[in-house]
Order: C-alpha cells, then structure tokens, then sequence
C-alpha cells in the first residue's frame, strides 16, 4: 500500500461532489496532496498504524507567500480497513476524534470546505475507497457522513464520543470524487506536471494475471470509459471478486484471563466481566481470503427505473455471504444530457426506496447507505458501500471512429458491515463486459460460414 500511494498526488481538474439529493453538483479548485503511511507508538490509542495526507490548494486570501492553502487529515488503519495485495486499491473507515472539551481540538478525517463543499466541523466519519487506475493513476471516493439532524441525543454533551455512539446517528451529507496523478519528479512545478504525458500502464485484469503468474509485459494503456445506465445495461459483466473475510477473527484463540479470585478455601469465585466493546483500532490486517465467480447485471427500462443483480457461482476460500443479491432504483438523469460532456456527466440513484444513494461521475459507480447505523438486527438491507471504476484499452487510429465495445473493463471494491458496525467483508472486483450479441449478426455470420 505505501509503496503505490506515499508520495505527491495531483488533481488536475479537481474533485467532483454531489450531495444526497443529487441535485447540487460541484468541482473545487485543482489541489496536491501529500500521503504517507506512518507507523505510530500509542498503539492503545489506535495511532499504532494510520494514514496521513496534507492537502494544498491556491485560494484568494490565503496567508502563505505562495498563495496556497494548507490543510491536513489523518486516518487510523485498524479493524475497519480493507487492502488489496494485488494492486494496493483499500477503503477505510475512519472517525473525527475530540480532544478535550474544545470541538476545534479534534483529529480529523474529514476533507476542507473548498474541496468538499462540506464544513469539516460537521463531518463525523469518512469512508473511502482508491481504486488504482494506472501506473500512475488513481481515483478516490470519499463519503462524508454527520450527525444525523432528527437524533434524540443531546448535542450539547460535551463528553468524548466513541465510535459506536457515532456510527448510530450518521446520515450521508455528501460524495467527493478525485482523479488523480501521481508526481514522479518533486522537483517539478505544477505547470511541468500538467504538461507531462503519461506512461504505458497494463490492463487490470492482465495486470492480476501477470502478478500472480510472475510474468511481466507490456499491456497498453487504458483510458477512462464514460457510463450511464445504456452503457451499464448492454450486457453481464463477468468476472471474480476477491474476498476478505473478517467475520473470522471472533472465532480465533484467545489469550486466557485470570477469571476467579480464591481465598485457599472453597470454590473461586468469579469476577463480573465488563461487556466486551468493539475496538475499531485494532485488527489491521486480519482476515481471511477468498475467491469467487461473480456476473453483475443491470436491467434498464429505457425510462426512469433500473435493477443490480448479482449471480455468485463457484467458490475457492471464503466466499460471499451476507450481500443482498438484487437491489431496485429510481433514476434522475438531469445531467447526462448531450451538451454536457461525457467526464462531466452525472446521475443520481434513488436504491431501495431511499436506503442506497446511487451516483455516476463520468466513468466511476457509487453506492452507499442513506444512513449509518449499529441498530439494524434483524434488518433485510445490510450497510454496504460500492466503488467502481470504468475503462476501456486506448484505440489505435484507425479504431477511434468506431463504436465498439469490446474491452471494457471494470474494477469494483465494496464493504459489507455487520449489524454492530463493524466489517464483515471487504471485496474487490474485476469485471469485463460481454454485451448481448444481435439475432441478425449472429446469422448473417452463419451464412457466410455455410
């Protein structure tokens, strides 16, 4: 992970965001980011492993000579992070943390006001997921979550807020998306990295290949794929997901407690033992892996309602379980018209009669909970979130003109929670798409064959 992602990051054309509605759409300033991975020492306090990006961005105003911005974040990897070894794409979880009585002493998660459109002092968690595009390139969805505004708690209590308290009055407030390129050289200024061109980079279903078999080669180069619900509904993706399974770890050895208090005479007595909190800091790293065949399908009306369907077949490892296999949606398509361009196009998802909120941005796919929350015993839709990136292989001159299909891939990464609000499953997807072959193609090429 830190050997892809530390370094300085560019977005170029800047974030885009959306709030829940779908209605208000916009795009801040071109930023540069810095990340590092860091090793802590306070491993009680969760600060054992975290991520740590410094955010700088030209605003009018500002008080640095050079006229930027400075901003930073910080993120805990524990129990609510979830890594792919193949190309180092994760999604984490992370929370705001008070320091003290003062709401300004706090660790945040959470993004600036002039990149999110969100004030920092309402977010109370982030869920992001980076899926690896390229070499060089990748892309970031960060879901902002707050308080929820109809919570029976109250806000005035100035005590420190767990984790758990958190995750039971948290309502989605926006979704940022960021495409950004990594800064080879940290000598080059802004204007020489726009201007660069960037290298070759492989396929990335060829790319897991030629990982897992040792054998390297050059795969061209993708670009980004536009989508929209006609494009999403011309055929079953197929493909495998990879999961990591963290359901697990409760059933693993414990180290044994010393759990009775005796005097010398009669039978010990036991002690009353605390219940037993979940501790989101910790477990880095701990799950088991799995693989499954999995087609992804999307039924279009061609008017304003869609269906995901998900079909799971054979199974190495752990497999998939948990996930809901079908999920309906109500579409508004006010930005994808024709005078829009396609990067800049959006659509908003309305799933499960308000339970998922649903977003395209340009080539990217996001699902994720209305609300968060740890009350959901007994509950038919589950707390998950959805990541998908769409590209297709460069065409060659002669090929731009044409229309085709063929090589179209897609790279998804999800999380599945568990009712307490802790990570069941982390996935991570491959699909390419097969789209459906006209009747009259099909025996126009079998009378040429007779």
């Amino acid at each position: 992970m830190s050997e892809f992602h530390d370094g300085l990051w560019l977005c170029e054309n800047g974030a885009i965001s959306s709030d829940v509605s779908g209605g208000s759409i916009l795009r801040s300033p071109p930023f540069q980011t810095s990340i590092s991975a860091r090793l802590g020492l306070a491993s009680d306090n969760g600060e054992a492993f975290k991520l740590v990006e410094n955010i700088s961005w030209e605003q009018k105003g500002s008080s640095d000579d050079n006229g930027l911005t400075l901003f930073g974040r910080s993120c805990n990897l524990g129990g609510l992070a979830d890594i792919d070894s193949v190309d180092g794409s994760y999604s984490l979880h992370s929370f705001t943390k008070q320091i003290g009585e003062n709401d300004r002493n706090a660790i945040s998660c959470a993004l600036p006001q002039s990149i999110s459109g969100v004030d920092p002092s309402r977010v109370t968690s982030v869920i992001e997921s980076c899926l690896v595009a390229t070499e060089t390139e990748r892309v970031r969805c960060l879901m902002l979550y707050g308080k929820n505004t109809m919570s029976t708690n109250n806000d005035n209590d100035n005590d420190s807020v767990k984790d758990d308290d958190m995750l039971q009055e948290q309502r989605l407030l926006r979704v940022v998306i960021s495409y950004e390129r990594k800064q080879l050289n940290d000598n080059s200024n802004l204007n020489d990295i726009i201007q660069e061109t960037v290298g070759n980079s492989g396929n990335r279903l060829n790319q897991m290949a030629s990982a897992m078999s040792g054998v390297t080669e050059d795969l061209g180069q993708n670009v980004k794929y536009p989508i929209g619900m006609m494009s999403l509904s011309m055929g079953p993706w197929l493909g495998d997901t990879i999961i990591r399974d963290k359901s697990f770890n409760s059933l693993l050895p414990k180290s044994k407690q010393d759990n009775s208090i005796s005097k010398g005479f009669g039978a010990p007595q036991k002690k009353e033992t605390p219940p037993q909190t979940i501790n989101h800091e910790s477990g880095f790293g701990e799950w088991v892996m799995g693989i499954q065949k999995t087609a992804m399908t999307f039924k279009y009306d061609f008017d304003c309602n869609c269906r995901q369907i998900f079909d799971y077949g054979k199974s190495m490892g752990v497999y998939v379980e948990g996930w809901p296999i079908h999920s309906s949606g109500i579409i508004y398509d006010d930005r994808m018209s024709r005078r829009i361009k396609p990067e800049d196009r959006s659509m908003y998802i309305d799933f499960d009669n308000g339970a998922y909120c649903g977003f395209t941005f340009g080539s990217v796919f996001v699902k994720a909970p209305r609300f968060l929350t740890s009350q959901r015993q007994g509950s038919a839709l589950p707390m998950l979130t959805e990541f998908a990136l769409f590209q297709k292989p460069e065409a060659d001159d002669d090929e731009k003109d044409s229309d085709g299909h063929d090589g179209i891939c897609c790279s998804r990464i999800s999380r599945l929670y568990n009712d307490d609000g802790s990570l069941k499953q982390g996935c991570t997807s491959f699909f390419v798409l097969k789209p459906i072959v006209d009747e009259s193609d099909v025996d126009n090429t079998s009378l040429l064959r007779n």
